[in-house]
């Protein structure tokens, strides 16, 4: 039964709470990309070769933005409930 109440309220959250919710898996994603890069850059240096140009980082920039502008806009509806 536990397990339904969890469910009803994902279901009928508000669109604030989902936007916040979406915004910090956008945020998550840009970290679980930064971690990715820097595996890449160690990878490249342990062969003695160049790294390749961060070929992440406008996807990076996109997923914070992204993330940023949906807590900017999901956050001050959910401050003001009671």
């Amino acid at each position: 039964m536990r397990m339904q109440t969890l469910l009803d309220q994902w279901r009928f959250a508000s669109d604030a709470k989902l936007l916040v919710l979406a915004g910090i898996a956008l945020l998550a994603t840009a970290g679980v990309l930064v971690l990715l890069e820097r595996a890449l850059a160690a990878r490249a240096r342990a062969r003695s070769v160049p790294p390749p140009p961060l070929p992440g980082a406008g996807l990076f920039l996109l997923l914070v933005g992204a993330g940023l502008l949906c807590l900017a806009l999901g956050l001050p509806p959910l401050l003001r409930e009671p």
